[in-house]
């Protein structure tokens, strides 16, 4: 196969272990820039959270507002009852809150429930991300520099 042109060219001098030094390097590095791209967004979610200050507390106001209108619809459902369904006053206005209770209790029950459920898969989440994240950077570290050992630093594989 004389006539076929000869593709490895002469070896630079570059070493396997070289190679290995490098891309563990570059790994570490691109790790790093992930965890400051997280810590980036972070701190630009607390910088939104501030801005929208103003109009976290007109959505307060309005919110009191609308709340503060409940009892006055309540009150306004008893008087039906008693002008069109000939009840009491007091017994109107007792069926009526009493309603409103079981309604309130039933919705805010099931609201806590499903937010109880959300936070717990967002912190799960986190710890898992800040783990993996400090497992990668030791495994890359220990590639970079041979004489640190994980077992002696206390890390450990998490699955």
């Amino acid at each position: 196969m004389s006539s076929q042109a000869q593709v490895n060219g002469p070896q630079t001098g570059a070493t396997v272990d070289d190679v290995t030094t490098h891309i563990s390097s570059l790994a570490y590095d691109l790790i790093t820039l992930a965890e400051l791209q997280v810590k980036l967004l972070y701190v630009d979610a607390r910088e939104a959270g501030s801005r929208s200050a103003a109009s976290a507390v007109a959505l307060v106001g309005m919110a009191v507002l609308g709340l503060g209108s409940i009892p006055v619809l309540l009150f306004g459902f008893a008087e039906l009852l008693t002008q069109y369904a000939h009840w009491s006053r007091g017994v109107s206005c007792l069926v009526v809150a009493g309603v409103a209770v079981v309604i309130a209790g039933v919705a805010g029950f099931s609201c806590a429930q499903r937010l109880r459920t959300i936070l717990a898969v967002f912190s799960r989440s986190h710890q898992e991300l800040n783990a993996n994240l400090e497992f990668v950077k030791s495994l890359v570290e220990v590639q970079a520099n041979p004489s640190i050992n994980p077992q002696t630093q206390g890390r450990r594989v998490r699955v």
